[in-house]
Parts: structure tokens; sequence; C-alpha cells
């Protein structure tokens, strides 16, 4: 019999009242503690009342502190039961409680709950039934859907796509009763509240899922831009035409202020979602292009254009998604750049650099006759980027002209860097002075040190490389003296690279030591010289200087240099760890960079606690040994490199997912190497569970890779990692086909290549447990596989989903890569022609 039963039987026994169970703790017990509550209260209020008063005194309220209510505590139902039991053997709550160690108040409430309840139920532990309706979706839906999505893998794909018709509606619903409710506000209110309202309006649609509703919203502001600046904009447009910039602008109200704020919340959010939709990227140029227009009619300041471009890169979206927009903006912005608004300027420029459209900022920067201090900063930063980015570009030169062309809208020619330093100035130079010189009309103080460094850095990088730079400084600060600035340590680091990069580290060297000094001799060319000071040497100019010692084999000055700031105890950055590691590794001195790295790239740090300390390792450097090792083809210890890669990051952090992005590289690259090795390693792993697989010696030491980031919390695969494991198994297939692996030749080759098939479909189903969409990459491999189990429905409806937006030109060749691997399967190019492209 339980206590439950035993409480509903002795129904002759009813609980005594909580009031007379719960005893005053300042009572004796032979006390009715009500009545002498009352007693006592009233007799010392009578004494207070009877006794003499001090002058200048009133009578006191007697204060008390609240006691701090301690934590949350939960009780087991043995103690409920006991403590019921107590109670109905005659003891007090109080005393009941006391014994089972439940709070006094929480056995009272447990008692008058008990009480109060028709049914009888111990509280805290048997719950009232809940009340309500009905859930309308139960553990048969979940199974229907889990079902549903098991057997169509495209499910989830074919109801995103009908989220325009599904969503639509219900936002439309939902803003139609949310007006119904504001309606109802009286005649008083409806001034107050115009700006909500009028937003309120804007937002009736919403513009993320339905294209024609934003362009109604956008529409709807060029009215509120035609009625608040359309009568200004004659004025406006006259007076920009002798002083840009001082021309005071019309104030808007603060309604439309909180329209113009809306609208580029909402232009913004849209275009990010529109840009990761591949079919919808073509709206964000033709609404960018609508936003300019519109402001270019009615608005002189451009307010939409600016707060819309600036929320665009605050969303943190990639650049790629970006690029094809700001070149339809660039190609259709009709207004010369000199006539936009600062404001705007600044804003497009930091689009277009945000997309990495640096090209386009140096045509723009060509037209501008007035420029602020961020106008010049972005656009010397622009150049510089488009001035490195051509460099790299493998068409930077070529042996069959002299003069080179970059795209037909350029409007300029190239040429090859002269041999004469001092008159090899390119375009880019050209123009990063010309943004100097304007920046210079606005005040001679507001050019600093660091807009003259990089126009010396723009410089030095159109030099060529075999040019032989004179052993002189002055000529290189011939820029800052014109401008009447000083040389900073960044100016210095870049003389001293660009010495190191034409050959000339000695040279390099001499200046880092007068840097050290604190002062250096500039020689001119009458035979003069003078002393100027200049700043000491950061952590960039160490490791820009050790990059000099690493070329010139010079390792014992590297090692003089670390043990020298460990025995002043300066602070060894570990960007210089780096560089130095990175040098060695470039160089081929694997030992001198991995001993290094155990130095001085490993630091220890308190964890969490001061109680204990955990070494915290250089990634960057760490990153570059096991590169390097993979490259040259030591796996192996690239492999326990990336070990300690893993466990260091997992031991490092409590997010399971913190470096995901760098562990994921490095196994990625540790991967090819061993699946392009020919080199035998030890390890008995298997990512299929079968002995004649696992014992190819090519196979088994990237299946130790495999197995060792699917052990390691920090490593997550991506589509690149799933592609190699594809790959090499679909090289088995062929090699199971043409026998050229000796262990496959002498076994079974249907039963092997159905381990095979296993396997690639775990793979495929792990890519979706992920989250991870296959591309083409790894649908070269997977539909071959469908089509020779025959599951052919997958395989199409793969195809289709992958073709969809796809030129034809793109569609064939992707169909011969189809077709090339379906012959590792000894399946006829007929049959995948047949199921690719069906007759119609």
């Amino acid at each position: 019999m339980n206590i439950t039963s035993t409480l509903d039987m002795q129904t002759e026994q009813p609980l005594p009242d909580v009031d007379v169970l719960e005893e005053d703790e300042s009572c004796p017990r032979n006390c009715e503690p009500e009545n002498s509550h009352v007693h006592s209260t009233s007799t010392h209020r009578e004494k207070l009342l009877e006794a003499p008063s001090k002058p200048g005194t009133e009578l006191r309220k007697k204060q008390t502190v609240a006691k701090a209510r301690g934590s949350y505590r939960r009780y087991t139902p043995q103690q409920i039961k006991r403590l019921f039991g107590l109670v109905i053997e005659g003891r007090s709550a109080k005393e009941a409680a006391l014994v089972t160690g439940i709070s006094v108040r929480t056995a009272q409430k447990y008692v008058n709950t008990y009480r109060d309840d028709e049914q009888k139920r111990l509280p805290g532990i048997e719950r009232k039934p809940r009340k309500g309706c009905p859930e309308k979706l139960n553990e048969t839906h979940t199974q229907f859907l889990t079902q549903l999505v098991n057997q169509n893998p495209t499910a989830m794909d074919d109801i995103l796509q009908q989220l325009d018709s599904i969503l639509v509606p219900i936002f439309r619903e939902v803003y139609r009763l949310d007006a119904l409710l504001q309606d109802k506000e009286d005649l008083f209110s409806i001034k107050r509240h115009m700006h909500i309202k009028r937003k309120r309006q804007l937002d009736s649609k919403n513009g993320v899922f339905e294209h024609q509703a934003f362009d109604e919203t956008l529409s709807l502001y060029a009215v509120f831009a035609r009625f608040y600046f359309a009568p200004q904009t004659a004025q406006n447009k006259l007076a920009s035409r002798t002083t840009r910039g001082t021309v005071e602008l019309p104030q808007y109200t603060r309604p439309l202020k909180h329209v113009i704020t809306e609208i580029a919340k909402t232009v913004a959010m849209a275009i990010n979602g529109w840009a990761r939709m591949e079919q919808h990227r073509s709206l964000l140029s033709r609404f960018l292009l609508k936003i300019v227009d519109i402001d270019r009619r009615y608005d002189d300041a451009y307010r939409l254009s600016t707060a819309t471009m600036k929320g665009i890169v605050d969303t943190g979206l990639p650049a790629r998604y970006l690029v094809s927009a700001c070149k339809d903006v660039f190609e259709q912005l009709s207004t010369r750049v000199d006539a936009l608004p600062e404001s705007f300027i600044e804003a497009l420029f930091a689009l277009f650099s945000h997309a990495n459209c640096f090209r386009q900022i140096m045509l723009m920067a060509k037209e501008l006759t007035i420029v602020n201090p961020e106008i010049a900063r972005q656009a010397l930063c622009a150049i510089r980027n488009e001035q490195t980015r051509v460099q790299c570009s493998r068409h930077m030169y070529t042996s069959k002209s002299q003069h080179i062309g970059f795209g037909t809208n350029a409007g300029c020619v190239f040429r090859r860097p002269r041999n004469d330093w001092v008159s090899a100035k390119s375009h880019y130079s050209k123009s990063a002075r010309r943004i100097l010189l304007l920046l210079e009309q606005c005040g001679k103080q507001i050019v600093t040190s660091a807009y003259v460094a990089k126009l010396l850095e723009i410089d030095m990088a159109a030099l060529d490389k075999s040019l032989v730079l004179p052993r002189t400084l002055s000529a290189f600060l011939r820029d800052f003296a014109y401008f009447g600035v000083h040389p900073d340590v960044t100016a210095m680091t870049i003389i001293i690279n660009s010495y190191i990069e034409h050959g000339d580290s000695a040279f390099a060297l001499w200046i880092f030591e007068q840097m050290e000094s604190g002062k250096v001799d500039i020689g001119h060319g009458n035979g003069t010289s003078e002393t100027i000071a200049i700043s000491r040497p950061n952590d960039i100019t160490v490791s820009t200087i050790a990059k000099a010692w690493c070329t010139n084999s010079n390792l014992t000055q590297i090692a003089s240099l670390f043990d020298t700031m460990t025995r002043q105890k300066k602070p060894i950055s570990q960007r210089l760890v780096t560089s130095v590691v990175s040098n060695m590794v470039d160089l081929g001195k694997f030992n001198e960079a991995e001993e290094t790295w155990s130095k001085y790239g490993c630091a220890y740090i308190p964890y969490r606690s001061s109680t204990y300390e955990m070494p915290r390792i250089n990634r960057r450097a760490l990153a570059k040994l096991v590169i390097g090792y993979a490259r040259v083809g030591n796996v192996d210890r690239a492999i326990r490199l990336l070990e300690m890669a893993c466990d260091s990051e997992r031991l490092a952090t409590e997010d399971p997912a913190a470096g995901t992005s760098y562990l994921t590289g490095l196994l990625n690259i540790v991967l090819h190497e061993c699946l392009s090795s020919k080199q035998d390693a030890n390890g008995d792993v298997s990512l299929t569970d079968n002995t004649s697989i696992s014992s190819d010696p090519l196979v088994r030491r990237d299946l130790h890779v495999i197995r060792m980031g699917l052990r390691c919390g920090g490593v997550r695969f991506n589509v690149t990692t799933y592609n190699m494991i594809l790959a090499r198994l679909s090289q088995a297939s062929r090699a199971l086909s043409h026998n050229t692996y000796s262990p496959f030749a002498m076994t079974d080759t249907d039963a092997e290549r159905k381990k095979i098939i296993d396997a690639m479909q775990r793979l495929y189903e792990r890519m979706l447990n992920d989250r991870i969409l296959p591309n083409f990459s790894s649908l070269f491999h997977l539909i071959p596989m469908w089509v020779y189990i025959g599951n052919t429905t997958l395989a199409l409806a793969h195809w289709n989903m992958y073709i969809k937006d796809k030129s034809p030109n793109k569609i064939k060749e992707l169909k011969r890569h189809v077709v090339n691997q379906a012959k590792r399967w000894d399946i006829a190019d007929g049959v995948i022609f047949d199921l690719l492209d069906p007759p119609s």
C-alpha cells in the first residue's frame, strides 16, 4: 500500500491547519502562538506610547532586513512521501520538514496543496493533467515526416522552393490582423503614432519572400521622397555646381527618417537572402539600381542608397555574391562621381571594397575633385589591392607584346617597369599621388604618414625585381619631406622589405641596425648627409628582417635574436615566430623550423582558472609545418603534427566547433597527399571494415587520417573531404575492372565492388546528416554508382536539381564528365546519355 492510498483512507483524521501546525519560534511550546503574538505586540505598543519621548525625536518604525532567498532545491519522491507520512502520524509540518530535510515553507505549501486538491494527489510527484486543446502534431506525424525524408532526400529542397507560395499568405494575414488591432486608436493618438502607422504600411508585405511587394515598397518610398525632397532638388543642384559639400541639404522630418531606416534594413536583409539563392541573385542588381535611381531623381543626399549600402556591408555577405551587382551599379551610374555626396561615395567605396571590385574604385577615383580622409584611405587601399591582384595574375607579362591591356573598358595601357627606379612610376603610383594631392587641398595637416607610406608601398611594388636599388634613403623619403610628415616605422619596414626582395639584404640589415639605434643618416645627391630620428622596429619589422636572415641561411642570427629577447624578457610576437617558421619551411630546413616552433611557438597560458596551465600552440606556424611535410612526401610526420593540432584545439576550448575550418583545411591537405603518396604506412584501420580493401598499402595511411578526423571532435568534414574519399573509392572500382591492384586481382570482383558501394552510400548519408549538399564533383562519382545499382531515380533527381539554370554548353560539359566516370563501373556511354538526356 502506497502513501497515496494511506492518505485517502484516513479521512477521519483530517490534516490540521497549517497555521496550527506551524509554531512561532519566538514563543515557548506551552504558549499559544497566535494569542501570545497579539498580546506581546499590543503590550509593546502601549509601552512605547507611555514612554516619554525625547525632544526632536519621533516614534521610529521597526525595520527588518529581508533574508536572502536560497537556491532552488529539488526533492525526491521518497522525501515527499516521508513528509506526508510524518504529518499523518501527528507531527507538525515544521517538525516533519526538519526530519526530511525539506524547507519549512515548502512543506507548508505541500500540505496546503494536498488539502485543497480534490483528487488528493501528492504535490511534487503527481502532476495535474495539462489543460487545453490536444496537440495537433504528435509522434505519428514525426514518424511520417522521418519516413518521407528517408525515402525522398530531395523533399526538403522541394519544400524550400515553395516558400514563396506558403509564407506570403501567412505574413499577409498576420499583418492584416495586426493592422486591425492597431486601428482601434482614438482620434488624439493618430497624429502621435503617425510614423508608426507609416512604418506598418511599408511592412504590410514582406519583401524578403515576395519580390513584387518589395517593388511596391520602393515605389511608396519614391512618393515620400518626391514629397519631401523634390521642391529643393533644383536649388541644391544649382548650388552644387559651385562648391560641393557646402550646400545645406533639406532637413527631413522624423517620420521619413524612420522610413529610410526601416527600408534600408529591409533591403539589406532581402539582398542577404536573395544572394544565397542562385535563382534570385539577379534581383540584387535590379533593386540596387532602382534605389540609386530614386535617390538620383529626388534626393541629392542619397540617404536611402547610403544606408542600404552600409547595411549590406554590415550583413557580412560573401564577396562572390556582390560582384555582379556592384559592376552593374558602376556601369549604370550616370551621375559623375564628383557630383555625388561624400557620404554616398564612402558607402559606395566600402561596398565595392567588400566585393573586391578594386578596379571600379580606381576608375571612379579618377573623377574625384574633392576627397576626405575616409575616401582617400579606401581609394589608396583599393589601388594597392588592384596592383597586387594584377601582379599575381599569370597574364601580367607576356613575351609576345610589350603592351598589355586589362579589359576593354580599362581605357589605359600597362607597360613593363623601366630599369630606372626614379622614372618607373606606374599608373597606380600616379593615381595614388593624385589622391594625396586632393587630400592636401583639404588641409596639409590631414595628410599623415600612413597615407604617404601607402604611396611608398605602391611605388616600391611597381619596380622590377631585377632592378638594383641605390643605397640611399633620400629619394625614398622625398614624398615625406614634400608633405611635411615624419617617416614612421611602417615606411621604414616597406623600404627594408623592398631591399630584401631586390637582393640587397646587407643594406636592409644596415637600415634595421639604424632603426634600433633610433636615428639614421640620409645621404643626399650633393654629397651631404642628414641625421633624422626614426622609430624603433616593431614586430613586423623584425619579421621582415628575419626573412632576410633566412634567405641568407643566417640561422644563427635568428637564434641569437630569440635568445636576446628571452634574456631581456621581451615578449616574442607569434607573428615573428610564424614568419621565421614559414621562411625556414620554404627553404627546406624542416628540423630548424620545427625546433623554433616547439621552443617559441608553444606558450603556456592559464586555462579557465589559475590553478593549472596548458599549452596553446601557434596554429599558423603549425599549419605551415604540416603543409610543408605533406608536400615533400613526409606524410607520417605531417599526420603526427595534425594529431597534435587536433588534440590542442580540442583542449584549448570548450566549443567543439571552434577551429573547424582550420583543422578541416589541414586534414584535406594531408589526406590529398596521402592519396597521392606511394609510401607504405603502419596501422590497421578500415573505412569499409573489410580486410581485402584495408590491406592495400595505398589505402591504409589515408584511412588512418580519416579515422583520426572522425575521432577528434574539432574536425568537421567538408565537401572537399568527402569528394577526395569518393574519388579514392571510385578509383578502387576502376582497379577492379582493370585488375591493376594486386590485392583485388585475387578476390571476387562483385563482392569487393559491393563493399565499395556500401562505403560510398554511407558517405552520402553522412553528408546529408552533416547538412552538406553534394556538389557536382560529388555527383561525378555518385551518379555512376547509383546507375550501376539501378537507383536511377535518385541519380536523375540530383542531376535535374544541379543542371537547373545552367547553359546548354555547361550541361554538355558536365555530361561528358559523368560519362568518363561511368567507365570505372563498366557502364556503356549510351546508358548515361539515355538517362540524362531522354528523348522528348
